[in-house]
């Protein structure tokens, strides 16, 4: 099974619904972006308009892959681009700009590729299963870009005190073997060379955000926690919330394991398997269907008791305790406390016939499209309908009981 073997195989739009008024100083875009960031869509409109960053908004965060359709706010100003990859234009003005509580979520067309025998068979046992009892509502791997490229949780470092291997996995982290050299790897390889080397590490690093890191070193060589705050913000948000997203996703895990009784699927992801229900009875659904887990943070109390046991028991296998969470000080690295639904159920969900595919020889495609809410992941949803149903190992072993 593929997903986004071609842009047109991945397309997202994104719902939004914003206050119109003719004579509101907030212009409303639509941008249609392919193999761009959000981040890095908006710094091209910048360059090319002379927009400043600050007087843009929007409702999240597109991937780069594929082809995706959301909504901007330009505060003081209408603009106009139209590129091979990037088109934005203007459909109206609104008094407020836009925010998270504009959106209504996403709705995603994929074509999923290299499909053989077992695969569109796995797809028809859990179709109705998917629709009826929805999935878990994991972070998939998307999230966790920085084990992709060999940094690991750096929050983890800095939770356990060492800024400076933190600050080193951060700007010069190897690729993961197997893993394809970008360009920004091949820098990080040559950081690593030279690390501790400032006066070289500042000639190699071109940019503003290595400039300032390294001219701190090179005044200040021990001062790790320094060289941290002169990261951007958004690098370390996106950090943050990598590792934040980690223990929710295994606490979560944990819990159903137990909740489930070990009955289940697991799929796969970079930051580890992820355990998934089959079938729920009629209470449970009810139950879980609303039910909301937390994000931690130091303060961090979970409501349900098995929940709060796979937490606590998470936070002993990483040798963490919970004041730890709240001692970390720098800026940009600060946890909070933030709520999450546990299932996800994809809505209006539609699947065409299975095709020829014409990239994989001798395979099938098929294309499904759904809404999701603000926050989920479609490329979740796509291994849950093509999940295989053969038993396999646990995602993670069973706590052993010490005999007294």
């Amino acid at each position: 099974m593929k997903v986004k073997q071609s842009a047109g195989d991945f397309i997202v739009s994104e719902l939004l619904e914003f206050p119109k008024d003719s004579r509101g100083k907030f212009h409303i875009h639509k941008v249609k972006k392919s193999k761009l960031s959000t981040h890095e869509a908006i710094d091209r409109i910048c360059r090319l308009t002379g927009v400043k960053r600050a007087a843009i908004a929007f409702a999240g965060l597109k991937d780069r892959q594929g082809r995706t359709e959301q909504w901007i706010s330009i505060e003081g100003k209408r603009v106009a681009i139209d590129e091979s990859n990037l088109k934005v234009y203007c459909v109206g003005r609104s008094k407020k700009k836009i925010d998270s509580t504009m959106s209504r979520g996403n709705r995603f067309k994929i074509v999923v590729r290299d499909l053989v025998p077992k695969d569109l068979a796995a797809f028809d046992r859990n179709l109705e299963t998917v629709q009826s009892f929805g999935l878990p509502n994991y972070f998939d791997d998307q999230r966790f870009r920085c084990l992709e490229q060999g940094q690991g949780f750096i929050l983890l470092d800095l939770l356990k005190g060492r800024t400076d291997v933190a600050l080193r996995r951060l700007l010069a982290s190897k690729t993961p073997a197997g893993k394809r050299e970008t360009g920004d790897a091949k820098l990080r390889r040559l950081l690593d060379r030279f690390w501790g080397q400032w006066e070289d590490c500042r000639r190699i690093a071109r940019g503003p955000m290595y400039a300032k890191v390294f001219n701190h070193l090179l005044k200040s060589p021990e001062d790790f926690e320094g060289a941290l705050a002169e990261v951007p913000v958004r690098t370390k948000t996106i950090h943050l919330f990598a590792f934040q997203s980690f223990l929710w996703n295994r606490m979560v895990g944990k819990g159903l394991l137990e909740l489930c009784k070990r009955r289940g699927v697991t799929l796969p992801s970079v930051a580890g398997p992820l355990f998934c229900w089959k079938e729920l009875d009629q209470e449970r659904l009810a139950e879980w269907k609303s039910l909301r887990l937390p994000l931690m943070d130091g303060q961090t109390q979970v409501a349900n008791p098995a929940f709060q046991k796979a937490l606590d028991e998470l936070l002993e296998e990483k040798k963490l305790r919970r004041s730890d969470l709240d001692a970390l000080k720098l800026p940009g690295f600060c946890l909070k406390e933030e709520s999450r639904a546990l299932m996800l159920k994809p809505e209006d969900l539609e699947v065409g016939p299975v095709e020829k595919d014409d990239r994989n020889r001798e395979a099938k495609k098929r294309t499904v499209s759904f809404r999701l809410p603000r926050g989920a992941y479609a490329t979740l949803v796509v291994k849950r309908l093509f999940a295989a149903d053969a038993p396999g190992k646990p995602p993670w072993p069973r706590r052993r009981k010490h005999r007294s």
